[in-house]
């Protein structure tokens, strides 16, 4: 990763829109959970939800469950932790048979 690098972040953006799956979810792990960059929070959330393949929804869950954290591991503003938690728990709900869903409920366990 890069991590203290924010002059790569219009390239690590670039590449939340690459070809690669894997390439994706690097870059959204990057931007989420080594950055904290929250405005890209809303992507995460949209992936979460309506990626086509387990491996993006996997790693939109686990980005989001490691941004949040554990209750006063990080400075999260209580609306947005509710809204991660409710889109975590949302979609162990409408999709269980994800055992992608595991990385789903460890974060819900993380941030408990």
């Amino acid at each position: 990763m890069v991590d203290g690098r924010y002059d790569l972040e219009p390239t690590i953006v670039g590449l939340l829109s690459h070809s690669s799956r894997f390439l994706r979810n690097e870059a959204l792990a990057q931007l989420i959970h080594v950055w904290r960059r929250e405005e890209h929070i809303p992507l995460a959330l949209k992936l979460l939800s309506e990626a086509r393949d387990r491996e993006s929804r996997s790693s939109a869950a686990w980005a989001l469950a490691a941004f949040v954290g554990k209750p006063r591991q990080y400075d999260v503003d209580p609306e947005l932790r509710r809204t991660i938690v409710h889109a975590l728990g949302e979609q162990l709900r409408i999709v269980p048979e994800l055992l992608n869903g595991r990385s789903i409920y460890e974060g819900l366990l993380d941030i408990a």
